[in-house]
């Protein structure tokens, strides 16, 4: 994930770590493409601290990329193109 900037550099969510790990996995095992978007999805177990209004998360949650297709995008589908016009490419 060149260019990565996390908002708190000094104390990264555990699952930032996590998901860069994963992103640079599937890379070189060639299972993503730069040139499209994908949808980073963080699952959080039920009894995460995060659910209760504190800043940090207290799970190990499932972290995956899923790829994004417009059509298929709930959000998309409700507001008309990806959130905030981010573009992971």
């Amino acid at each position: 994930m060149d260019g990565l900037i996390l908002t708190d550099a000094d104390s990264p969510q555990p699952y930032q770590l996590k998901a860069m790990r994963l992103w640079q996995q599937l890379e070189r095992e060639g299972k993503v493409d730069r040139a499209k978007t994908y949808h980073m999805r963080i699952e959080h177990d039920d009894w995460c601290a995060i659910f209760t209004g504190q800043p940090r998360c207290s799970c190990d949650p499932e972290v995956s990329f899923v790829l994004h297709e417009e059509t298929a995008c709930a959000y998309c589908r409700r507001y008309g193109g990806f959130p905030l016009g981010i573009d992971y490419r």
